[in-house]
């Protein structure tokens, strides 16, 4: 049995590689391992959010959001910046494409976009009230998936959305591909 190293709800892990990883979750707390997960450092915490995801483009730059606020590493996870923040909009995962391309999925069908690293994003709109719980980005293709089965796709970077018709009803948590003709979606049983 491992014993818990904290007593914060943790949302969200990456794995850098091998050795080095991260995790984050309420209270704002970001957990660091760098000795392949036997021994976590926290890093951040901030009583003001909740975080909810966490991502890493390479061993240096990172991202983790949550509750209104974006935030960014550019040294292994040691230090952490606060990069955005939009009130009353709960940020319920973030992705990268790429080291400059970076996606943000949020309730209320909101998806934030950053093209410089995080430096500026812009807020986009499905044309729908859902809340969108993971996206996922190869190249200039993503999906995006949220409430009541809601599953949209973009094949220009995230510029536009179209909606994927399914006989999903259920709400769905998470959106994978690793080629463009098999994605995978998770979400609550029927």
């Amino acid at each position: 049995k491992q014993n818990p190293f904290t007593d914060k709800n943790l949302n969200s892990i990456f794995l850098i590689d091998s050795i080095n990883g991260a995790a984050c979750g309420d209270d704002g707390v970001i957990y660091i391992t760098n000795d392949a997960c036997n021994t976590w450092t926290q890093k951040h915490s901030s009583n003001s959010y909740n975080l909810k995801s966490i991502s890493f483009v390479d061993n240096n730059i990172g991202y983790a959001a949550g509750e209104s606020t974006i935030l960014k590493t550019i040294d292994g996870g040691n230090n952490w910046t606060e990069i955005y923040t939009v009130n009353e909009l709960n940020i319920n995962e973030i992705h990268f494409s790429n080291a400059d391309i970076v996606f943000a999925v949020c309730d209320k069908s909101v998806i934030l976009k950053s093209v410089d690293g995080g430096n500026s994003w812009d807020l986009k709109s499905y044309d729908d009230s859902s809340n969108l719980y993971s996206v996922h980005f190869i190249d200039s293709v993503g999906y995006a998936v949220g409430q009541k089965g809601l599953i949209i796709r973009s094949t220009d970077y995230g510029e536009t959305w179209t909606h994927i018709p399914t006989d999903v009803s259920r709400h769905l948590y998470s959106v994978y591909f690793n080629n463009y003709k098999n994605i995978f979606a998770s979400g609550e049983k029927n």
